[in-house]
């Protein structure tokens, strides 16, 4: 059996848990900009 992938299965696995929290953690963030700007929009040309 090959070496690396017995004995970075877990570091690997944690690694990919890390990297797909972090991607939807930017994504809410991207999503809340994208939000708060549409709501300012909305109000400045509502008046």
């Amino acid at each position: 059996m090959d070496e690396k992938s017995n004995g970075n299965g877990g570091f690997e696995r944690e690694r990919r848990k890390r990297s797909i929290a972090l991607a939807l953690v930017l994504g809410g963030l991207v999503l809340l900009v994208f939000v708060m700007s549409i709501v300012k929009w909305a109000e400045h040309v509502a008046h």
